[in-house]
């Protein structure tokens, strides 16, 4: 008779001792890990100028605000069996970022936007596994940014994936109202 291992809970996970070589998931309960992502030039730079660009859009909207994380911020994507990745840059409504504790090492569901920069070393079969792992548990909003053939391919739910150039504006209505901005200046 096989034995068959309880599945990893989410507190097991982020009790794993940290590793800046490995990339950690936790898809329904079972550990995947991978070799880290070189960052490189482009990507921080991507993530720089998006985050600005959010940023300055966070402070049009009404108090409370909401909140962005970046830097491979850990994400539960859903519970019981746990499912948690590391993501990018996400926005979080302001009422689920207030319940969050301030020493927690994730964000407690899902994002209203995920955003996934495409770093030099990474694999497609991989981008498009996380793709589908976000998109399966329903996130609103995720934008695949590829700095090395600028472009943001633009996903949400119950529509096909629409992939826009440089000389296009991304925009966030109605998960993020009123967000807008030139896909040209991630890249500069």
């Amino acid at each position: 008779m096989a034995t068959v291992a309880a599945p990893m809970t989410i507190d097991e996970f982020l009790a794993l001792p940290d590793d800046d070589r490995v990339e950690r998931w936790l898809v329904d309960g079972e550990l995947k890990e991978f070799r880290m992502s070189r960052r490189s030039k482009q990507h921080a730079s991507t993530m720089t100028q998006l985050t600005w660009a959010l940023e300055n859009w966070r402070r049009t909207q009404p108090k409370p605000w909401p909140k962005i994380y970046t830097g491979d911020i850990y994400c539960r994507l859903r519970r019981n069996p746990d499912r948690s990745v590391g993501i990018d840059v996400a926005v979080v409504d302001a009422q689920h970022a207030a319940k969050d504790a301030g020493n927690s090492k994730l964000i407690d569901g899902l994002p209203l936007l995920a955003v996934e920069i495409v770093s030099e070393s990474d694999r497609t079969t991989r981008l498009q596994r996380k793709i589908e792992l976000y998109m399966d548990v329903g996130t609103p909003l995720l934008w695949l940014v590829d700095p090395y053939a600028k472009t943001v391919t633009v996903y949400r739910q119950g529509t096909d994936p629409v992939i826009l150039t440089r000389k296009k504006r991304l925009t966030g209505d109605p998960v993020l109202p009123g967000f807008e901005f030139n896909i040209g200046e991630l890249f500069e």
